[in-house]
């Protein structure tokens, strides 16, 4: 008797209909910082319908859009309506970078390319490419705008490295020069005068020792700002970048002999410290510019090497880091497009 139930039991089971898995839940955050566990059902103007989901029960409530924050915003447009197409992963990128959301807009926009390619008119690569070029300009200028250094050198890598075909030679280094100035700008601090001509006269000694070493970075500057404007010929402009790390570190070399030479005067100390951060600073972009590059030709071997000397020379530098994580990215399955945020 107790067999035949069972078998009864079994037979029943193997007969019902497989059901549907149910949707993963979501935690969406609020602006509040609380949180909120369920899916989102559909948006209905500036409302979202959501079924929330708590202990063993659930049910449906709506809260306004804007209530969400940036991230959990966007996730609720994509779970609302899933990006299929490539005009749905490019209205996801527009949508992100409107929320200022980087990563996904990269990841979107990575997709979409890929997405494009089988497009054989290539008029939804040039849509992209043109909105992309658009939008990293807009990121630049903004960035400018507010003496974010590394900000704009991070979109001036984009640029050269996503979209160079959309910039001329002449543009890029127009971007490189306005990096520089304000570079400069924000290195600049506030030195007392001193009237005592001994002063003046060790100042100027060491002013002069200074000149080859201030021309050796410059012309690595130069290089730099070349490489970038070949950016369409990643072996020419890869070799740009490393004849001048080769400048960067002549130049360094013989800014220690001057070092251990120079007097103890706080306004030579302070030239010398702030010369050193920009020889550093400047070798780590040239590291980063030559990595993206690789990154985007799909040489991803070539491209950690680039990422793992930048560490090398700085551990804490969040765009070393953001380049490993755009590798890792393009690896996966997101395409070099999708490295995007720093």
């Amino acid at each position: 008797m107790i067999l035949a139930c069972f078998v009864s039991l079994l037979s029943s089971v193997l007969a019902a209909p497989p059901q549907a898995p149910a949707e993963p839940l979501t935690s969406f955050l609020l602006r509040s910082q609380q949180t909120i566990h369920g899916r989102a059902v559909a948006i209905e103007g500036d409302w979202v319908v959501l079924d929330v989901v708590f202990l063993d029960g659930s049910a449906t409530i709506r809260r306004q859009l804007d209530d969400f924050g940036p991230v959990s915003q966007l996730r609720i447009h994509q779970q609302v309506t899933p990006p299929i197409t490539f005009e749905d992963h490019l209205a996801m990128a527009r949508r992100a970078i409107a929320l200022e959301v980087l990563p996904q807009a990269g990841e979107h926009a990575g997709i979409a390319r890929r997405l494009a390619a089988a497009d054989p008119t290539g008029a939804q690569t040039a849509t992209l490419d043109t909105w992309a070029a658009a939008t990293l300009t807009v990121l630049f200028d903004t960035a400018i705008r507010g003496g974010d250094v590394m900000a704009a050198r991070h979109y001036l890598r984009l640029i050269a490295t996503r979209v160079p075909d959309r910039f001329d030679e002449k543009r890029i280094g127009e971007m490189f020069d306005q990096i520089a100035a304000a570079d400069t700008l924000r290195r600049k601090t506030t030195r007392a005068v001193t009237a005592a001509a001994a002063v003046s006269k060790q100042r100027g000694k060491f002013e002069l020792a200074m000149q080859p070493v201030q021309k050796q970075v410059e012309r690595a500057d130069a290089l730099v700002r070349a490489g970038l404007g070949n950016a369409r010929h990643t072996v020419q402009s890869t070799h740009s970048y490393e004849q001048a790390l080769v400048a960067y570190r002549s130049a360094w070399v013989d800014l220690q002999a001057i070092l251990k030479t120079a007097g103890t005067a706080a306004e030579d100390q302070q030239d010398a410290a702030e010369l050193v951060q920009r020889i550093k600073d400047s070798a780590l972009q040239a590291m980063l510019h030559a990595g993206n590059a690789m990154a985007v030709q799909g040489d991803y071997r070539s491209a950690l090497a680039w990422a793992s000397k930048g560490l090398l020379l700085d551990a804490d530098s969040e765009d070393a880091k953001a380049l490993v994580r755009t590798i890792q990215i393009a690896q996966s399955s997101g395409g070099p497009w999708g490295g995007w945020a720093r």
